[in-house]
């Protein structure tokens, strides 16, 4: 037992030391020292099948090899090409008025940004502006409680904060210019 601080304590040379002396380095040199012709390790499993290649170095070990259980080799991650599974971006059922109406506001803003089929934003988008909200696309924000105090300028009671994901009352209302509030239509079209 190396005790509950043992890696907090490693300097960066011990590290190393530890990942070469117990980790897939050591396998790896073991391996490439029996010289074995057909790859086989001692529990006569063909490491090639598993798509780790001895022969090649550690760069190339450490991005093919993901588990003796694997049936392939993983690619390295590529955030471009990663999928989100459809069950986070698309509803099974469709939305009818009676259940969108019971829906709080931080939900119907939920599925604004993270529901990408088009019917399902316009259903949020119109149940939000029955309850008072609007949208402003240069802000990228959505605001209640508007008043219309001069000609072009709106003041904002209170909006709803992306980063906190709550409904947010400034000190003093927010001016907003109006050309800056997309109508219904906007967002229908």
């Amino acid at each position: 037992y190396m005790g509950d601080n043992f890696v907090n304590k490693m300097n960066p040379n011990d590290e190393e030391l530890f990942k070469s002396e117990y980790g897939l380095r050591k396998v790896q040199a073991e391996l490439a020292q029996r010289k074995a012709p057909d790859s086989r390790a001692a529990t006569e499993v063909d490491l090639t099948a598993l798509g780790l290649n001895i022969r090649q170095g550690p760069s190339y070990l450490y991005s093919n090899f993901v588990s003796p259980f694997s049936e392939t080799p993983t690619r390295k991650y590529d955030a471009q090409n990663y999928l989100t599974p459809d069950c986070y971006t698309k509803l099974r059922n469709t939305l009818t008025d009676p259940i969108l109406k019971k829906l709080t506001v931080e939900t119907l803003i939920y599925m604004f940004y993270n529901i990408w089929e088009r019917q399902t934003q316009q259903a949020a988008v119109v149940e939000l502006y029955n309850k008072g909200w609007r949208y402003s696309a240069a802000l990228d924000t959505w605001f209640t409680d508007l008043s219309y105090p001069r000609d072009g300028t709106v003041l904002a009671g209170r909006y709803f904060n992306l980063t906190k994901w709550e409904i947010t009352t400034p000190p003093e209302p927010v001016e907003i210019s109006a050309s800056n509030l997309q109508t219904l239509e906007d967002f229908l079209a």
